[in-house]
């Protein structure tokens, strides 16, 4: 157990451990997980069959409805919108997914990475604290030439946002926040320009009369307080 006596965040929390763990691979994983058998050996044979590989993660189902998937690999964020979607997410599994798959992106509740890789690459981006940052880290190690596969022979259960809550301010504030700064890092000016257009003109307005509507100005709050953190860095949830 690392002690890091503070909340640094999904980031640098981890990567506290990753610095101070041993062996050739890193699994990191999400405490609201539950193994099953054959868990790590997949992911482990994964690496030896694709030397490719730099990243390898299970397929989630969710922990309260068991054979309903949450993911089998993620589709490319559009560099529009800034948005993207998973895989199977909702579908009940019939085996649909059962082929071993290249992701553009890992999925950061349970995720293996060498240690070589992670000395080529870096640690996580820790400037993220909460969400965005796996697929930051994942279009790092992409661009060092490595790929990232999905290995269903692996399933792992995740009762999914057990920490920050479902729908929670904090959740919604960084969201917001690390949206816009993934984005920022990770496609062309021009697409990146694009993106902001979008978000000023629909993304602001829409969110801004939903929380309204819904009475749910934390919510708002957040949102808003999430937009202004790339005006002000000091603004924090």
């Amino acid at each position: 157990m690392v002690l890091t006596g503070a909340n640094l965040g999904f980031s640098a929390g981890n990567n506290a451990g990753i610095r101070t763990a041993v062996g050739d691979y890193f699994f990191i994983v999400n405490n609201d997980t539950e193994f099953t058998p054959g868990l790590l050996e997949g992911l482990l044979d994964l690496f030896q069959q694709y030397p490719d590989a730099g990243m390898a993660c299970p397929k989630f189902q969710y922990y309260f409805h068991k054979g309903t998937i949450e993911w089998a690999g993620f589709r490319k964020v559009n560099v529009f919108t800034g948005r993207n979607t998973a895989i199977g997410h909702g579908e009940k599994d019939e085996g649909q997914y059962n082929s071993i798959h290249e992701t553009p992106y890992a999925h950061g509740g349970g995720m293996m990475v060498p240690r070589h890789v992670v000395e080529e690459v870096g640690l996580m981006p820790e400037q993220f604290f909460l969400y965005y940052e796996e697929l930051d880290w994942s279009e790092q190690i992409r661009r060092k030439g490595y790929k990232i596969y999905y290995q269903p022979a692996s399933l792992i259960y995740h009762k999914e946002s057990m920490t920050t809550g479902k729908a929670s301010p904090l959740k919604t504030y960084y969201q917001t926040r690390n949206r816009i700064l993934f984005m920022k890092r990770n496609v062309a000016l021009y697409q990146f320009l694009v993106f902001i257009l979008f978000f000023v003109f629909l993304t602001i307005p829409k969110n801004t009369v939903k929380f309204i509507l819904q009475g749910r100005l934390q919510h708002l709050k957040a949102f808003w307080k999430g937009l202004l953190w790339h005006i002000f860095p000091a603004t924090t949830f």
